[in-house]
Formats: structure tokens, sequence, C-alpha cells
């Protein structure tokens, strides 16, 4: 027997993975759940790399930063001079 949805939505990860677990053995399944799974992970690996480039990004910008008020100061200090 399924739970409803409000449930389902609310119910913690555990308690999800110990639903699935024992439901496991009693169903029969096709080919499209292992293709699922295997869209799952390559969506998952897709997010962590996703998540670096944007770390990465964050990096080069403040490096931009930095540099361009490093030249912007030397520029303002030589023409006071």
């Amino acid at each position: 027997m399924a739970i409803n949805f409000r449930e389902l939505r609310d119910a913690p990860t555990e308690k999800l993975i110990a639903l699935h677990d024992e439901s496991a053995p009693s169903i029969q399944v096709g080919v499209n759940y292992y293709l699922e799974e295997i869209h799952r992970r390559d969506n998952d690996k897709l997010a962590q790399e996703m998540a670096a480039m944007t770390r990465q990004m964050l990096r080069l910008t403040l490096a931009m930063f930095a540099f361009a008020a490093i030249s912007t100061a030397a520029v303002l200090i030589t023409l006071f001079r």
C-alpha cells in the first residue's frame, strides 16, 4: 500500500529508503528502473561539476576584482603624484 502524496513529501529520506527496501523483494522491475538510476547518477555528477565550476568562477571573479582594484589604485597614484 502506498502512502499519500503529503506523507510522501513530508517523509524523511531514511523512511523512504526503509519503505523501498521493505517492498523491493516483492517487486519485479523493468529496464527503466535501471535506466532511471543511471540518469539520476549522471544528473548528480553534472550538478557536482556545475557546483565546482561555479566555485571556480567565483574565485576567478574575485581575483579579477582584486587585480582591477590594484590597477585602478596604481593609475590613481601615478596621476596624483
